[in-house]
């Protein structure tokens, strides 16, 4: 086993990579040397924690209003491009459909038929 970390302020442990490949953490033996020192900071961040372990995740949930909203802007928006692509692609096929019906009315069945004289062809 190879240490990754040898840095002294790396106070809760260290990781370590074995020969297998993969990456643990050994945490250092309690009490820790030096002792904590709990100050303001300290306690509101543990209080924090605390609180959020508890259930209250109203600062998260106060963001999920936003969230939303620009989640269902979005969906709108897919949504109204969605069925101005299906518009235009409809208009496509009937391009499509109507080049087809034209060609097999005018000029298959003419080609069919022989070439049929009723609107000879002037060259110039």
């Amino acid at each position: 086993m190879a240490d990754t970390r040898n840095s002294p302020a790396d106070r809760a442990g260290q990781y370590r990579t074995h020969r297998e490949g993969y990456r643990a953490f050994w945490p250092k033996a309690l009490p820790p040397d030096p002792p904590l020192r709990v100050d303001r900071e300290l306690q509101a961040l543990l209080s924090q924690a605390d609180q959020a372990l508890a259930g209250d995740i109203a600062g998260m949930t106060e963001s999920l209003g936003i969230a939303f909203n620009s989640t269902l802007v979005a969906l709108l928006i897919s949504i109204a491009l969605m069925f101005m692509l299906h518009q235009l692609q409809r208009l496509q096929d009937n391009l499509v459909v109507d080049t087809q019906d034209y060609c097999e009315a005018f000029l298959l069945n003419r080609i069919s038929k022989g070439g049929a004289d009723d609107h000879p062809v002037k060259l110039e």
